[in-house]
């Protein structure tokens, strides 16, 4: 810390003495660096706290093991989309989780870099980037009637509302995106389960996608963790009701199995 402030105070004296019509961008630079740096600081104050109660293994495993399996996640969707390119039909299935895997990317790897924590920027890149291809590819093949458009729109006021706050200084930044992250990733995570008269109706859960349930159920775990041992309620929070929505889906999976759907769905594409 002594050694931050040593650094600021000689960027400050250096930017004093420059032309006065290039100050204010110096200025500008100097209070990003401040801002990264206090972050980066304070999150590996809570390492190593973190380090001194759980010990070094734990808290190192739990720093790569979320982001691992957020790629798990991330890619959970795919066997589901291959179904939907097969048949042609997104079915009854909602586009929501997969428009809120946008902004939850992005808002996250907004949140990760504020704070300077890798664990959360590595794992909502990949996110945001296949957020993206789902949902073109949802859009190719969805079932006519599907309400596509709110969802969307939702998204993107989201990505819209982050990068103005992102402007903001670095701690209130941090706490407004951490808390409109914590709404979006009960949105994410609650999406399938807006699908459940329909489960119960059919007694069938072809319209839940099986991989993303259990990718959901271990995700929510580990980031749950992760969460408690930095002391970031923004990040356990919302994981805690992401792990309950999961659990309700794989009871759904253990009531009604695997079965096909009552009714059938003819197969159109409509792109």
């Amino acid at each position: 810390k002594l050694q931050f402030l040593y650094l600021i105070g000689a960027a400050s004296q250096k930017v004093a003495v420059m032309p006065r019509e290039t100050q204010w961008g110096q200025w500008f630079l100097a209070a990003v660096c401040a801002v990264l740096m206090g972050s980066a600081a304070a999150t590996v104050d809570r390492i190593a706290e973190a380090e001194a109660i759980w010990g070094t293994a734990i808290v190192g495993f739990l720093q790569v093991a979320p982001a691992v399996c957020g790629q798990l996640f991330n890619i959970s969707p795919i066997p589901t989309m291959s179904g939907v390119m097969a048949s042609q039909s997104t079915g009854n299935l909602p586009i929501l989780p997969y428009a809120m895997m946008i902004s939850n990317g992005y808002l996250w790897m907004v949140y990760g870099t504020l704070r300077s924590d890798s664990t959360l920027i590595y794992a909502n890149v990949s996110g945001l980037i296949l957020g993206l291809v789902y949902v073109l590819m949802f859009l190719r093949y969805k079932a006519p009637g599907t309400e596509v458009s709110q969802p969307l729109i939702i998204s993107g006021a989201l990505c819209t509302v982050v990068t103005v706050l992102s402007y903001l200084h670095g701690a209130e930044a941090a706490d407004s995106i951490g808390q409109i992250g914590c709404f979006v990733v009960v949105v994410m995570f609650s999406g399938p389960l807006s699908v459940i008269r329909t489960v119960i109706a059919e007694h069938s859960t072809a319209s839940l996608p099986f991989p993303m349930a259990v990718a959901t159920f271990f995700n929510c775990i580990l980031w749950t963790a992760y969460g408690c041992i930095i002391h970031d309620v923004y990040v356990y929070g919302p994981n805690i009701l992401g792990l309950a929505s999961a659990v309700v889906q794989l009871a759904l999976f253990g009531m009604y199995g695997f079965g096909k759907p009552h009714r059938t769905l003819s197969p159109t594409k409509t792109f």
